[in-house]
C-alpha cells in the first residue's frame, strides 16, 4: 500500500535527473534541473516520499488526500510539459537544433501517476478501515 507512492516519488526525482530533451542529434542534453519546472517536480517527488513515510508511521485520511492532490498536480504538470516539448518540432527555427524527446518526462509522468494512484488507494483503505471499526 505504501510502496506505490514511495516508488512513484523516487521515479519523479529520477525523471528530473534524466534528459528531457536532446539537441543536435543527441550531442547536447537538457535535464529538468536546468529550469524551474524540474525543480518543482523534484520538490514534488521529495514531498511525496516524505508524505508516504509520514503516512506509513501514522496513517491519516488528510495525508492520503494531500498525497492524491500532489500526485494529480505533478501528473498535470508533466503532461503539460510533454505537450509543450512535443510541439518544439513545429517551430521552424527549432528544426536546425534537431530536438528530440528524452526519457525524463515520461519517467516523471509515470511516477506522478503512481503517486496519484497510491494516494487514492491509501484513502480508500483508510476509509474502509475506519468504517469497520
Amino acid at each position: 500500500m505504501f510502496a506505490l507512492p514511495l516508488l512513484g516519488g523516487g521515479a519523479i526525482m529520477a525523471g528530473v535527473l534524466l534528459p528531457w530533451m536532446t539537441f543536435y542529434a543527441g550531442l547536447q542534453r537538457l535535464n529538468g534541473l536546468q529550469g524551474v519546472h524540474g525543480w518543482w517536480l523534484l520538490s514534488a517527488g521529495v514531498a511525496a516520499v516524505v508524505l508516504t513515510a509520514w503516512q506509513w508511521r501514522t496513517p491519516r485520511t488528510w495525508r492520503a488526500l494531500l498525497l492524491l492532490a500532489l500526485g494529480a498536480m505533478a501528473s498535470a504538470a508533466c503532461a503539460l510539459l510533454l505537450v509543450r516539448a512535443s510541439r518544439m518540432n513545429d517551430v521552424p527555427a527549432m528544426l536546425m537544433l534537431v530536438p528530440r524527446m528524452g526519457p525524463g518526462l515520461y519517467v516523471s509522468l509515470a511516477g506522478a501517476l503512481a503517486v496519484t494512484i497510491g494516494g487514492a488507494v491509501q484513502r480508500r483503505v483508510r476509509r474502509f478501515e475506519t468504517a469497520e471499526a
